[in-house]
């Protein structure tokens, strides 16, 4: 990946802030918690331009890839799935990955918390 120099607009600004090395970015979300055809049209864009300006970086897709056909047919190399429910929904889905097919793309759960039907806490024990 390329990095910008401390002599660089973006590398001078990021030596400025206590970090003069570069940070070796290796993954990229594009958007965040974005569902709709208006998303997949910018997530194109943004996939392309960070894929030939930086080849090597791991885009990460916020919707799952099975949530509505509309991302069907993007490039799709990490997905990040958010979950907000309530503990029957965790305790139900427990193994929801155990089948899945690892041909496509990789999940990464970057959001989860019990937050329905949650006046007592989330720990729940048998």
């Amino acid at each position: 990946m390329r990095e910008g120099p401390v002599t660089s607009k973006w590398g001078a600004m990021r030596a400025e802030n206590g970090h003069p090395e570069p940070f070796g970015l290796k993954y990229i979300e594009i958007g965040n918690e974005n569902f709709c055809p208006e998303y997949n049209t910018r997530y194109k864009v943004f996939y392309d331009a960070l894929k030939s300006a930086y080849p090597d970086i791991i885009t990460i897709c916020n919707t799952h890839w099975e949530v509505g056909t509309e991302t069907k047919g993007l490039s799709v190399e990490i997905v990040d799935e958010h979950f907000y429910a309530d503990d029957e929904f965790y305790q139900l889905y427990h193994d929801m990955y155990d089948h899945y097919d690892r041909s496509g793309p990789k999940i990464y759960v970057g959001e989860y918390a019990i937050t329905v039907n949650n006046q007592k806490g989330a720990l729940r024990g048998r």
